[in-house]
């Protein structure tokens, strides 16, 4: 597909800015895993280009008798809003060789790069950060459990995690699955039910998915972003080495995680901070370009019985 510009040609920085960061929007969007927690405006604000924002948590009491003389009895409600500064402040220079972005000409190549960049390294990160997340507040919270995947007792153990969000938050559907897709197969070949063969078509399509539990759907997630903890490198300049991400040594590998609607809130920041033409960056023959993001996920305290954990035993 080609991405065309309503103000002409884009020669200017702050339309290049915007159509390589709408590429980049995208991409993040068709590549994680875990945009179905998108933050909840009512509850999380003003982190749309900074680090720094807000988190809403709601209190209200319960019913009381009515009195036909005294009428209704006072309640509370009230709503507290918190300062919040995002933990991940991330960044990254690219020079695009031979390239000049400010050019119509350049943005594919640009974006090319962007969107390399977003599928193989900024939406692991992120997917990695907010499932670790979740995963350490529902162990903290005491809403998690030790399992080894096994046929035998796998959709046993899926199927009580999501009886415990039931039981204490009262939803019972659009809870949301994410499976360690090391251990995919082996919910699939689960022993626990009884499987028949479905050919969908007259080319005799097997299809043994399973995308959903009791209206839960499920997502499997590479197993490289499935551990309960993460170290983010701090990076080198001119190499490939010492960047990303890496399970930390003390890390748990995750099986599954189970979130209901609103309790976690994954937030990305994110914007093209720089773009460096040649004949401005004259130390180098190309263009240069900045990327900075900010990113973190949310679990508000009065959500934590929303969610649950699964993880392997660290043996």
């Amino acid at each position: 597909m080609a991405y065309t510009n309503p103000n002409g040609v884009a020669n200017a920085l702050a339309d290049v800015t915007a159509t390589l960061t709408s590429i980049l929007d995208e991409t993040f969007q068709q590549a994680s895993k875990t945009s179905m927690w998108t933050p909840n405006p009512a509850l999380v604000q003003g982190f749309q280009n900074a680090k720094t924002g807000k988190i809403a948590t709601v209190a209200v009491s319960g019913l009381g008798n009515y009195d036909q003389s005294k009428g209704f009895p006072e309640g509370l409600a009230a709503m507290t809003l918190e300062d919040y500064v995002l933990r991940y402040d991330r960044g990254v220079s690219y020079l695009l060789d031979q390239v000049d972005v400010m050019q119509s000409a350049g943005i594919p190549t640009a974006s090319a790069v962007l969107a390399e960049f977003s599928r193989s390294q900024l939406v692991p990160e992120i997917d990695a950060v907010r499932i670790s997340t979740v995963a350490s507040k529902a162990i903290d919270g005491n809403v998690s459990k030790e399992h080894t995947p096994a046929k035998a007792t796998i959709l046993t153990e899926f199927t009580d995690a999501l009886a415990a969000i039931e039981n204490a938050t009262g939803i019972d559907g659009g809870i949301n699955i994410l499976v360690n897709q090391k251990y995919g197969n082996v919910l699939r070949a689960s022993t626990e039910i009884t499987r028949t063969k479905d050919m969908e078509s007259a080319a005799a399509t097997l299809n043994n998915k399973v995308m959903s539990i009791n209206d839960n759907p499920i997502t499997y997630v590479p197993s490289k972003r499935m551990h309960t903890a993460f170290d983010l490198k701090p990076g080198t300049a001119g190499t490939m080495e010492g960047a990303g991400f890496a399970p930390a040594s003390t890390a748990q590998e995750i099986v599954a995680i189970f979130t209901a609607p609103d309790c976690a809130h994954g937030v990305v920041a994110h914007n093209i901070q720089k773009i460096i033409p040649p004949d401005v960056n004259q130390n180098a023959d190309g263009t240069k370009l900045a990327f900075r993001v900010y990113h973190d996920c949310i679990v508000p305290k009065n959500k934590v019985p929303g969610i649950y954990a699964l993880v392997a035993p660290s043996a």
